[in-house]
């Protein structure tokens, strides 16, 4: 690439010998400016009207799936470009097959490089094969490119904002490396909360009784009998259940987090959070983990609906292994703002006697518990249904 300082010396150079009257140096500075200066434009010109687009065939995968990557670029001029370079931003967890990216600045991503050239008016299409290896929330993107003039004296590049999201859930265990039945725990989970009915199912009245609320009284079919009827609702078996994930796996939070066994945490609230979601129940998710938007309480408002997994899911997938408020807060702030009755399912690794205590207060104020837990050593609660998986032992050298 040529330098300013050279242009403006054979500029120089070209007065002088007007000046001078060298009239054999004159034209050859002429001869020599004038092919710059066709290689300056071109090069001002070369990204213009280029425009770069990057399709997913999917936004929302589990581990170790493959989706497919179609890029085109696009010379929506006719000045062509001679050679184009490009450099795709690729996050860390997210492997190209059979492309090899290359290390860049930024941290936790690397580059998708390619070099092309593009006749005026031309699109050049590719595709690719993209494998999801870790859980998380990918951004694709933005892409640098590079081009200039046929003779390569000048460069120009520019960063072009062209972003893909990718979400990747987390890793669902198979029943092996669950340690329990899921059917045990859906029955356990059944048999701590009693009958209930569905409001919106209603299969007949009844005479009122003294203790029925107010809302639950039919007045159409108390008006036609002439006294007070009573909804009979249709009995479910469909629970209010708010799982709480605390992915701490050291006593203290400066010591972090563990990531294998942190991964097997939220994997375990994946899991669980689907199998109850599947069985019919209304699920929420609280957790203390922190996304990348920055600190506080994650939380998921408890709800039954066929979108319920995937906000939970995505949730999970966003989550980093960092911690916020500790346990024990979330479960004295849940007191008050979960459903009366609700059954609380705590996934975790620590067992804290301030996390002990506000179990006990949740289950002493009618919410029945059950605690999965995925530390070394079994937790004891009295009245709570308790899971223990401890963590696989480390082969030492």
């Amino acid at each position: 690439m040529l330098s300013k300082r050279f242009i403006e010396g054979l500029i120089l150079v070209l007065i002088a010998s007007l000046l001078l009257q060298q009239w054999v140096i004159g034209l050859l500075c002429m001869l020599t400016l004038v092919p710059l200066a066709a290689a300056k434009i071109w090069q001002r010109w070369a990204l213009h009207a280029l425009i770069y687009e990057r399709n997913l065939s999917e936004h929302h995968v589990f581990p170790d799936s493959e989706i497919e990557m179609t890029t085109r670029i696009t010379n929506r001029k006719l000045l062509p470009l001679v050679r184009l370079d490009l450099a795709d931003t690729i996050p860390d967890g997210l492997e190209i097959i059979g492309v090899k990216l290359f290390a860049v600045r930024s941290i936790g991503s690397r580059a998708l490089l390619r070099s092309l050239s593009l006749g005026w008016y031309e699109a050049v299409t590719r595709r690719y094969q993209v494998r999801c290896m870790q859980r998380g929330a990918y951004q694709l993107g933005p892409v640098r490119l590079e081009s200039g003039d046929p003779f390569g004296f000048f460069r120009q590049e520019r960063e072009q904002r062209t972003l893909s999201q990718l979400v990747v859930y987390p890793r669902l265990l198979p029943p092996q490396e669950l340690g329990f039945e899921m059917r045990q725990l859906l029955g356990d989970i059944r048999a701590q909360n009693r009958l209930l009915a569905d409001p919106s199912r209603t299969v007949g009245v009844r005479d009122y009784h003294r203790e029925d609320p107010l809302k639950s009284i039919h007045w159409n079919a108390t008006a036609r009998r002439g006294m007070l009827q009573t909804r009979v609702y249709e009995p479910t078996t469909a629970l209010d259940i708010m799982c709480f994930l605390d992915p701490s796996t050291y006593s203290y939070i400066w010591e972090g987090i563990d990531p294998v066994e942190g991964e097997r945490l939220i994997s375990m609230a994946a899991t669980i959070c689907k199998a109850l979601i599947g069985a019919g129940h209304s699920v929420g998710l609280w957790t203390n983990a922190v996304t990348a938007g920055g600190g506080g309480t994650v939380r998921v408002a408890s709800a039954h609906s066929p979108q319920q997994l995937g906000r939970i899911l995505e949730t999970l997938a966003r989550l980093r292994l960092y911690t916020g408020p500790a346990m024990a807060h979330l479960l004295a702030s849940a007191r008050s703002m979960i459903a009366s009755g609700a059954t609380v399912v705590l996934i975790s690794a620590q067992a804290n006697t301030a996390t002990r205590a506000g179990l006990l207060r949740l289950r002493s104020a009618g919410h029945p518990v059950v605690w999965i837990s995925l530390g070394a050593e079994k937790p004891v609660l009295p009245g709570a249904t308790v899971y223990h998986i401890p963590p696989a032992r480390k082969e030492t050298q």
